[in-house]
């Protein structure tokens, strides 16, 4: 029965690289939030590249605007820009949800090829079964690495790093330079009493001359 799969070989190998394609990508993408998630807890020595342009982008705005008014806006403006080498995670999904698309389409081709070259029901079951199992195991996946849950939980670890931890320690640093710029403060009796004293000085050097 299976014979059809080994006849139609280029159509098989094409549906195959597809599914593998998509689940690959399915899983890389899993792998590379869950490790994001885990790099949170160190973001002062995380060796993510993400997570550090993250957190010295916050530290800019903060410094530039005394504050950062939604940390939620500037996180999710982050997280779209999250890449994998050059390409988006966002797209990498979307790609992974066109090569499921197309390996079933190629399935159907195979199907239809099979139907005009007068192959019987029996013959061509392979090629239903074989497109239940690669809708079963891409579905399967995408339940079982959660990827939606995945991106909702590294937002919420980033802004709670962003609201709890640095801008806290951000506006400690702000009050601590604040004190240092006052750290000698002048009496105006002191001020007055300098200024007019050096005037005298300068009136009595002026008259000798």
């Amino acid at each position: 029965m299976w014979n059809i799969l080994l006849e139609q070989k280029e159509i098989t190998i094409i549906a195959g690289v597809l599914l593998v394609v998509s689940l690959g990508m399915r899983m890389i993408i899993g792998m590379a939030l869950t490790h994001l998630i885990k790099e949170t807890d160190n973001m002062a020595v995380t060796n993510s590249r993400f997570l550090r342009q993250c957190r010295m982008k916050y530290e800019n705005i903060y410094e530039m605007n005394n504050g950062v008014p939604n940390v939620g806006a500037f996180v999710e403006h982050c997280t779209r820009r999250l890449t994998l080498g050059k390409v988006r995670l966002e797209s990498l999904y979307h790609i992974s949800g066109q090569a499921m698309l197309l390996c079933v389409a190629t399935l159907g081709v195979g199907v239809c090829k099979a139907i005009l070259e007068g192959r019987t029901i029996g013959q061509i079951l392979p090629y239903y079964l074989v497109c239940l199992l690669a809708l079963y195991a891409f579905f399967s996946i995408s339940a079982l690495l959660n990827l939606t849950e995945k991106k909702k939980e590294l937002k919420n670890c980033l802004v709670d790093y962003l609201e709890n931890h640095l801008s806290f320690r951000m506006e400690t640093v702000e009050e601590l330079r604040a004190d240092k710029s006052y750290a000698i403060p002048q009496r105006p009796e002191e001020t007055s009493q300098v200024t007019q004293e050096e005037l005298e000085a300068l009136l009595a050097e002026f008259l000798a001359n």
